[in-house]
């Protein structure tokens, strides 16, 4: 009998293997069946895969690598489309790949309707290759890193899709060898799922594993060796769908999934790492004269280490360009050039940390580590995503340095602790695992004292001092700001805790925060009215904490709303805050009424604790939370919950006092906060922007800049250039770029400058692809000149014009805009002295001159400045151009420009064969729901992609028929569309310019006078019919037909040939409106009814979000609405939606059992829904005018029926009503009348509109954020 298996088994292998051998001379026609990928796909439907957006039928995948690594792998799969989001996720296809060792192909791309019919994607058409922008995120720029994207026209629910790929690497990243990995569970269901490997005998498969196995899923076929070949074969069927969780470890790891490689041990990766490295390793006397330096008179070995690492840490910047050939991204830039440049990227900064610690005599061997979830360790593969160094200690353990980070004071920063790592020795190490770090090591530590006055104002100082994780984050965020926004970012995070607070001093430790030998620390004194929310005999107030707003615990468990899971909760750190407070209580309210006791919650992850007493007139408290491990596996979390519940219970506790007799005086007011100075980042010695006009269309722009770096910030903020344009109408040169370092003088290599795609270009291949020049600056630290000149060159564009102000958030020592023009030329300009708004109020700085000079037919106009004070780094600033001296000219007219717009679009707007075809479709349906299905279609199936219509020639606008064939287009190619369409079904359509900038009228003035066509960006299409108004291209099919994203915004309409105001019926404008029921119970438990109604935009945000939700999404969606409530809040009745109807209404009941804390004969709790973060202004003072760019509404009507055994009234938010400085807003809050004493209401309403605010009116807003934030606007307090 087993010599009978094996017979059928070599058999089925050999005629198998045959197959595959048969089907190499055509494999461009693919390996599936389509008639039984049809088949499948028929009996695929949302009643058997309820919580699908699609379904992966078939994906047979098959490998074959050489004995020297290089390898090809074919990807035949089909999937089925269930839902509008799976037709979304579908409908652009993307492969990455970078070009150094291989390349990624689309063979075909097919797609299958409904009735049977066949369409092949026009690959030549839909599909680009593009370098993938992503990675200028992190400061690297190399052109080898591309993808190539395919978009689908056409694609529907219902259709099924199947597409053939092939990825071929040329050039392995270890020499001789093939490691891969394979994800056998999806988000999507998995009917069949093959993988194949073809080996050479030479080299095969010495390690493969099974991870995380879904039982009854998954087989496999024994190796076979046919004529010195080797396959391998698993197949996966039926795998179930497996659903992501908030926080859990990237999903590669912790599903099904097949790992293997030629590689027989991690001590092979270990030593070619090393062989690679080495290469590059070679000093010279520049580098020994550092090191020689940087540790003279240090006789202490951590100390001699720390001085290398600090060096290499915050000297050498975070950059990166490929120049290697053997391996890159993998070997390190030669040394030398790291250090004479003074950038890299981590594998660049940690060769020259190990060199140099070398020559410092240590002995340092650089690390591939993965910044990420652990590596399974049973298979060695070479995927390393960052590089750091180690030093080996005299015990022979490792002592991991991460010199990427540039404001670390810990050597390992937390964040790599729990990480797999692998040390590049000549002899070859194993894979290891960074150490965890305590959370001792991570402690926030605050001690806060303060004194509450006779009228309830605290007065308090702390000082807060940052260890680990803390230390690394916070000295980040701080060097990456200027003074001004640091002492902004300690007043907010203040007004966070302690509404209404006013900073009044503040210290940062050490002065210099590159000094990473000293701790951080911050020293603050603060004052906060109205601490207390009293009345005659009662008051009742939450202890002062900064624990809740200073410290990384903060961050680490947000994410916690679901009520169980699947997977681990990662949180990767452990940290926490450690606080001591002490405030004196005034004599008047010293009669304790009730303490709260605080329960202590423990966990092996986990520690929350509060101890509170009052002793001596003086409230004391002592508070931890702490989490102590880096991981909640499914049963931790179930206790994390539990905890969460606990500590959200004990943290509603508040102190209750009464009123003493007392003879006490008030204490004096804290004094005045002396003046910060602004520290500056950037000089900016000289900058001209020189204009030459051959006509009104074409013209060129030299631009040259020369500054002066003065800070860690200036220095991360001007070392890389970067230029975008579009090739079809522009061209970009660098004539030169250096930088000066004292006598010393470097110029911009070849090598450092690098051309990127447009973020769009994949997206929208038929558009001429846009470009980024960026050029990486060499040698850039502080106190550098910079100095660079770039050309610029326009062709055929509608008409000259710009726009330059003469102030800047940096210095100007000079700057100067000259336009050199024909004099036939007709030039319009004009100078804002104060911005074109006329601020008189804010300082300008100095005058801007004007001069005119006639030479030879032409006219040179010359603007400059001298000496120009730079203006507030704050938040909230108005357009530059309306506050700061601002010149603008103009050669054109809207006039011109919108007549050369409208025949563009009359030329567009000509039809086709298919749109015929549509248009025959639409006159079937009856005319009241007509516009609707033609809205709904076109966004169903024409996706927008591309650049603004204005970034490109008018040449470019797409006709029609193309725009709805190809299924994709920008702002202007579907405005044509749209148009076209209406058009023909005999509506009459208005083509419209709109613009997103400004709601402000004031500021669209300014936009009416000034003919720049990058206003109006955006184009619309209306219709006006005894229906109503009705707008199409900025919406999608979820809006309510009649709303529009632009209500208040300025259009320009191309046919009536005038500008308006956007102006909606109230029904369409946005809003949300909550009613919230509120049933008190006597235990302190409440039932919470939510009905919320939603109009306009709020409207098809939602109705979108909900459609689109699958049954199990929707469920966990709900549990996460529910912790948001409460974490002890549980469902009393299903989530409702009801977006059928207009407005959409959500609905939903839940009971939280401890709403209200009951203690002694009080009855006290929050409201749910509140304004405290309706204004959040960001600083204490401001020297700009603040700015509120588009109107903002709310509406929260609270109803609360009091429970049964507390129906005294203590105390309760008061009526409170504001009107903006400009009329533009207003704030209400106002307690209703109702029918029974045992039932309370509140109408909370905000209709907040556009407004520019002076900053001598800043006080106001202010107080009335301290107003809405305190917690007297939201606090009850019931008496038996």
């Amino acid at each position: 009998m087993s010599l009978r298996k094996n017979i059928f088994r070599n058999l089925y292998v050999a005629l198998f293997f045959g197959l595959i051998l048969s089907l190499v001379a055509d494999v461009s026609q693919g390996f599936l069946s389509e008639e039984i990928l049809l088949q499948a796909a028929a009996k695929i439907s949302t009643h058997n895969f309820p919580d699908a957006d699609d379904v992966l039928i078939d994906d047979y995948v098959l490998t074959t690598y050489e004995k020297d690594g290089r390898a090809q792998t074919w990807n035949d799969w089909g999937s089925k489309i269930l839902t509008e989001k799976g037709k979304q996720n579908m409908r652009l296809l993307t492969m990455y790949f970078n070009a150094s060792y291989g390349r990624a192909e689309f063979i075909f791309v097919r797609v299958f309707k409904a009735d049977g019919s066949r369409r092949e994607v026009d690959l030549g058409r839909h599909c680009q290759e593009m370098i993938d922008r992503s990675q200028m995120g992190s400061n690297i720029y190399d052109p080898n890193n591309k993808l190539l994207q395919v978009s689908l026209p056409d694609l529907e629910v219902g259709d099924t899709m199947r597409v053939l790929t092939r990825r071929i690497i040329s050039k392995p990243r270890v020499p001789d060898s093939y490691s891969d990995f394979q994800v056998l569970e999806h988000s999507s269901p998995i009917l069949r799922y093959v993988y194949e490997v073809n080996a050479p005998e030479e080299l095969p498969l010495r390690n493969i594993v099974i991870k995380d196995e879904l039982p009854g899923t998954l087989s496999s076929v024994q190796p076979q060796n046919i004529g010195g070949r080797i396959l391998y074969r698993w197949e996966a069927k039926n795998v179930p769908q497996f659903f992501r969780e908030p926080a859990m470890p990237p999903s590669y790891t912790v599903t099904q999934r097949l790992l293997l490689s030629t590689i027989e041990s991690w001590e092979e990766i270990s030593r070619w790492y090393w062989r690679i490295s080495l290469p590059h390793f070679e000093s010279n006397r520049d580098i020994e004269n550092k090191v020689t330096e940087l540790v003279a008179g240090k006789l202490d070995r951590q100390e001699r280490l720390r001085a290398v690492f600090r060096f290499v840490s915050q000297e050498i910047r975070y950059m990166g360009v490929t120049l290697e050939t053997e391996a890159p991204g993998y070997e390190p830039h030669d040394v030398s050039i790291t250090f004479a440049n003074r950038h890299g990227v981590c594998r660049d900064k940690a060769a020259l940390l190990c060199v140099m610690l070398r020559l410092a005599g240590f002995e340092a061997f650089p690390v591939l580590i993965h910044a990420g979830a652990k590596k399974d360790p049973e298979v060695p593969q070479p995927f390393f995503n960052h590089a750091i160094v180690a030093v080996l200690n005299e015990d022979l353990s490792y002592q991991l340095m991460d010199p990427t980070d540039e404001n670390t004071k810990e050597l390992l920063p937390a964040y790599l602790c729990n990480r797999s790592y692998l040390v590049a020795r000549p002899e070859g190490d194993t894979l290891r695992t960074s150490d965890i770090q305590p959370y001792t090591k991570n402690l926030c530590k605050i001690k806060t004292s303060g004194k509450i006055s006779e009228q309830g104002d605290l007065s308090a100082t702390c000082r807060i001092v940052m260890e680990g994780i803390n230390d690394n984050v916070y000295r980040g965020m701080l060097l990456r700001r200027s003074p001004k926004q640091r002492q902004e970012f300690f007043e907010a995070v203040l007004k966070g805790q302690f509404p209404g607070s006013k900073l009044l001093r503040f210290d940062i430790l050490p002065a210099d925060l590159q000094d990473t030998e000293l701790p951080l620390e911050f020293h603050l004194s603060f004052e906060a009215e109205e601490i207390l929310h009293t009345n005659e005999r009662t008051a009742m107030f939450k202890m002062p904490r900064l624990g809740a707003g200073f410290g990384y615990v903060n961050f680490v468990l947000g994410e916690a709303g679901l009520e169980k899971r699947r997977f681990p909760f990662v949180n990767d750190l452990t940290c926490g805050v450690v606080e001591e407070s002490s405030i004196e209580i005034p004599e008047k309210w010293n009669q304790p009424l009730s303490v709260p006791v605080y329960d202590t919650i423990e966990d092996e992850n986990l520690h929350w604790s509060r101890q509170l007493r009052l002793q001596a007139g003086t409230l004391q408290q002592n508070s931890e939370f702490s989490i102590r491990g880096v991981e909640f596996s499914p049963q931790q979390y179930l206790r994390l919950k539990q905890a969460l519940r606990n500590i959200e219970v004990n943290s509603r506790k508040q102190v209750i006092l009464t009123e003493q007799e007392s003879d006490a005086q008030v204490p004096a007011k804290s004094q005045d906060a002396g003046a910060m100075e602004e520290g500056a980042e950037c000089l900016i010695l000289s900058e001209q922007f020189n204009y030459r006009l051959d006509n009104q269309h074409n013209w060129s722009l030299q631009e040259k800049r020369q500054k002066k770096i003065l800070s860690y910030k200036g220095m991360k903020d001007n070392s890389e250039l970067q230029f975008d344009y579009n090739p079809a109408w522009e061209d970009v040169k660098l004539d030169y770029a250096l930088v000066r370092n004292g006598d010393q003088e470097q110029r911009i290599s070849e090598a450092e400058i690098n051309l990127m795609d447009a973020p769009w270009v994949g997206a929208a291949p038929r558009h001429p692809a846009g470009k980024t020049l960026v050029a990486s600056l060499p040698g850039v630290q502080i106190g550098s000149i910079i100095e660079y000149q770039v050309t610029r060159s326009y062709r055929g564009w509608p008409y000259f014009y710009v726009m330059c102000s003469f102030q800047s958030q940096d210095a100007i020592v000079r700057r100067e805009l000259s336009i050199d023009c024909p004099d036939s030329l007709r030039l319009q300009s004009k100078l804002f002295p104060n911005g074109c708004l006329n601020f008189k109020k804010r300082n300008s700085g100095n005058l801007v001159k004007y001069q005119r000079i006639d030479d030879k037919q032409r006219q040179i106009h010359h603007w400059s400045v001298d000496n120009q004070p730079p203006h507030s780094r704050e938040r909230g600033l108005p357009p530059p151009h309306a506050y700061l001296p601002t010149v603008v000219a103009w050669s054109g007219s809207w006039k011109e420009y919108t007549e050369q717009l409208l025949r563009s679009f009359d030329f567009a707007g000509q039809g086709g064969k298919s749109i015929n075809e549509l248009l025959q479709a639409l006159q079937q349906i009856k005319e009241d729901t007509r516009l609707l299905s033609l809205r709904n279609h076109i966004e169903r199936g024409v996706r927008r992609a591309g650049p603004y219509f204005t970034r490109l020639p008018r040449y470019c606008l797409t006709p029609a028929e193309t725009t709805y064939k190809e299924a994709y287009g920008n702002s202007a190619d579907r405005a044509a569309l749209y148009y076209a369409l209406l058009k023909e079904l005999g509506y009459e359509p208005e083509l419209l310019l709109v613009s997103g900038a400004a709601e402000l009228q004031s500021l669209q003035k300014f936009m009416q006078s000034f003919p720049a066509p990058d206003f109006f960006p955006e184009v619309l299409v209306r219709v006006q019919d005894k229906q109503g108004e009705f707008w199409f291209n900025d919406q999608d099919q979820y809006s309510h037909l009649g709303s529009c994203a632009y209500d208040g915004m300025l259009a320009y309409s191309l046919q009536k040939k005038r500008f308006f105001r956007i102006s909606l019926p109230e029904s369409e404008n946005s809003l949300s409106s909550k009613l919230v029921t509120i049933d008190l119970q006597p235990d302190g438990s409440a039932q919470i009814a939510y009905r919320i109604t939603y109009r306009g935009e709020n409207y098809a945000e939602c109705n979108k979000f909900y459609t689109e939700l699958t049954p199990e999404e929707r469920r966990r969606h709900y549990q996460s609405m529910l912790s948001a409530l409460s974490q002890s809040a549980t469902a009393v009745t299903d989530l409702k939606t009801e977006f059928h109807i207009y407005p959409g209404v959500l609905r939903f009941t839940a009971k939280v059992a401890d709403f209200a804390v009951v203690s002694d004969d009080f009855y006290y709790f929050e409201f749910p829904e509140d304004f405290r973060r309706l204004l959040r202004p960001w600083g204490d003072e401001r020297i700009e005018p603040l700015y509120w760019p588009s109107r903002v509404r709310q509406q929260i009507e609270l109803v609360i029926r009091l429970p049964s055994t507390y129906r005294t009234l203590e105390l309760c938010p008061q009526d409170y009503s504001w009107r903006s400085p400009s009329k533009l807003g207003n704030i209400c809050i106002r307690r209703l009348k109702t029918a029974s004493k045992n039932e309370l209401r509140f109408m909370l309403e905000a209709d907040l509109g556009a407004e520019i605010i002076d900053a001598d009116k800043y006080d106001e807003i202010l107080e009335v954020n301290r107003r809405l934030a305190q917690p007297a606007s939201r606090n009850v307090l019931l008496k038996k």
